[in-house]
């Protein structure tokens, strides 16, 4: 049996010992939240940065085990994603212009064998080409 003398020091031993594990949830609690949300932070700054445009950076934190980890591998291949289509985009874009210029330079040939063979070219009203030889005359 426990004496009534004991009783008071072992609800304080008992009440200390609550306190500090209390103490000691919060301290974790306070850590693993600030480790989340800084993660979450620069995960979002990141996905910004993405959306501007800033493609060159990996994204950071994909090692993690976690959600925030698959969320980082998933901005990765987001940001892959968007330099590959860039490229691409830039390789269509350089092939278009390549086109026209073939396409112009094809039209500039044309031109001139019809020069040569007495059409015009121009009209007056800039619409077309019409038929006309060296002096003006118009030929069906």
């Amino acid at each position: 049996m426990i004496s009534a003398q004991r009783v008071p020091r072992l609800l304080i031993r008992l009440g200390t010992i609550g306190a500090a594990v209390m103490a000691l949830m919060g301290l974790l609690s306070w850590l693993i939240a600030r480790d989340v949300l800084g993660a979450l932070n620069r995960q979002q700054s990141r996905m910004h940065s993405i959306a501007n445009g800033s493609l060159d950076e990996a994204v950071g934190e994909t090692e993690r085990g976690d959600e925030i980890g698959r969320m980082a591998e998933t901005l990765e291949v987001l940001r892959q994603t968007a330099m590959t289509a860039r490229n691409a985009g830039s390789g269509a874009g350089r092939a278009e212009a390549m086109g026209r210029n073939r396409e112009a330079r094809r039209a500039d040939r044309a031109c001139r064998s019809l020069r040569r063979v007495g059409w015009s070219t121009r009209r007056p009203d800039g619409v077309g080409i019409d038929r006309t030889g060296s002096d003006g005359t118009i030929h069906d």
